[in-house]
């Protein structure tokens, strides 16, 4: 693309309204998924070390301190290396997670500079990317402690590939809202409501 063409799509992405307010969803709708991620990553792990008091409440327990808070003193990351030891993920996650910290970011402080490029390639894989991590995480707590102390489940064979985890059903749906054509987004919403997924 030349530098004209490019300049007239800059500012198309500012003045046509249409594409304003996609640019603007498709930036918010970015960082809620962060936020989703982030908040699985840290708060399915504290919620497993929760223990009662002795006042009868609910406390994160001694062994969240050395088994996960002891590995780093960003809580967000002593959870990623806790799910790396139990090789729910690997390196490569790790190394996918800071692309789309670092992207998320960009979007939080640039905001007006998104806006101008618009919707990219990169914006697409790395929303990619946060859906993956997001369901490998997801899928993972579901098989290894929800699905086994449910009872509904009980003699019954679980194919991990059949678990659509709940988190990861919405951020599609909202994907496809804000990005897609209405035709994909009533496929995919038609497809979910005629699914009955393992575990939401």
């Amino acid at each position: 693309m030349n530098g004209s063409n490019r300049f007239e799509r800059e500012w198309e992405n500012i003045l046509n309204p249409q594409l304003l307010k996609t640019n603007l969803i498709a930036a918010s709708l970015y960082i809620t998924a962060f936020e989703t991620l982030k908040g699985r990553i840290i708060d399915r792990l504290k919620d497993f070390f929760l223990e009662w008091d002795e006042n009868g409440n609910l406390k994160p327990s001694n062994e969240y301190k050395t088994e996960v808070l002891d590995r780093n003193r960003n809580v967000l990351y002593a959870s990623l290396l806790w799910h790396v030891d139990m090789e729910v993920i690997n390196l490569k996650d790790l190394e996918s997670f800071e692309r789309i910290k670092s992207y998320r970011n960009l979007l939080a402080h640039e905001l007006p500079s998104f806006i101008v490029r618009g919707v990219t390639s990169e914006y697409e894989l790395n929303f990619s990317e946060m859906i993956t991590l997001l369901s490998k995480i997801e899928t993972w707590w579901i098989a290894n402690f929800e699905i086994p102390v449910n009872a509904d489940f009980d003699g019954v064979e679980i194919d991990t590939d059949s678990i659509i985890p709940g988190s990861v059903l919405m951020l599609n749906l909202m994907l496809k809202l804000a990005l897609g054509s209405d035709e994909e987004a009533l496929e995919l919403y038609n497809s979910i409501r005629d699914t009955e997924p393992t575990s939401l």
